[in-house]
């Protein structure tokens, strides 16, 4: 019914930001979702982490509690967790103060730098 022209395409890179502001990178809902787990599981997980270290405790305990540590699913342990960039979901390069990757980080501040030399 209705038709859609555009007369000049858009630019890769703009057409690029605006699929990551419609819809988030999967690795950022990967890392999402492993925060939520571990956060939910982190307090029953180290408590059976620590009965499975702990030598004064019966070998028949510490198994027990072994075997329930075993019982966790793949998202329960905190190094399933990465820092990424909460806009380009890039993984490496990352200022933990900002969330955000050194690339985007010096591509916010070159543009801040060229509006303040604008005005």
């Amino acid at each position: 019914m209705f038709a859609l022209v555009c007369r000049t395409p858009l630019p890769v890179r703009s057409l690029q930001s605006f699929l990551q502001s419609i819809m988030p990178n999967a690795r950022v809902l990967r890392d999402i979702k492993a925060r939520n787990i571990v956060k939910a599981n982190e307090v029953l997980r180290r408590a059976y982490l620590y009965v499975a270290r702990n030598e004064t405790l019966s070998p028949q305990v510490r198994h027990q509690a072994q075997l329930q540590l075993n019982t966790f699913g793949k998202y329960t342990r905190p190094t399933t967790v990465k820092n990424r960039c909460s806009e380009s979901g890039r993984g490496r390069g990352i200022i933990s103060e900002f969330a955000l990757c050194r690339v985007r980080d010096m591509a916010d501040l070159l543009e801040k730098r060229v509006l303040i030399s604008r005005l």
